[in-house]
């Protein structure tokens, strides 16, 4: 573990945004190129059942709904549905819901539901997590923490 494991964690502790119980199986985390063909992977891969309920790991104010399930562009058409939730330290970003619960500007509590999981049908049902730094600069928020470092440790 390195030395400044402990100093990313934000003044509030994040929680898991799959309930521990329904999740199957953790898969690719934050990586540089997951493919070999240079697509890099900005997020934490939590497997669990479609319908699964997709809770907000922070409090913050819910800053975009995004359906992109219907759009021309292909990355937003991958995306699906998801959620940004903005908060002091970080930008919370959930892909591949199925529905949502909750509207732009409202503010939300660590823990609360934020929707469902998506059935992918082009594979496993899984919520794509993405933690970024919030300070947004050049129009985009920072750059993507491993949620693995921040997250509680999973009690098995």
């Amino acid at each position: 573990m390195s030395p400044d494991f402990f100093d990313l964690r934000p003044s509030s502790a994040l929680v898991w945004p799959v309930p521990l119980a329904s999740l199957r199986r953790v898969g690719q985390s934050v990586l540089s190129d997951r493919d070999g063909k240079g697509r890099p992977h900005y997020g934490l891969d939590l497997f669990a059942a479609a319908d699964t309920p997709i809770l907000s790991a922070g409090d913050g104010r819910i800053v975009r709904v995004v359906d992109g399930r219907q759009s021309p562009e292909l990355a937003k058409r991958r995306a699906g549905l998801w959620v940004d939730v903005l908060g002091q330290e970080w930008l919370l970003r959930y892909l591949h819901l199925g529905s949502v619960i909750v509207g732009a500007d409202a503010k939300i509590k660590r823990g609360a539901l934020i929707g469902f999981l998506a059935d992918n049908q082009n594979g496993e049902p899984h919520l794509h997590f993405e933690i970024r730094h919030s300070k947004v600069t050049q129009g985009r928020y920072g750059d993507a923490v491993d949620p693995l470092r921040l997250l509680p440790p999973r009690r098995s």
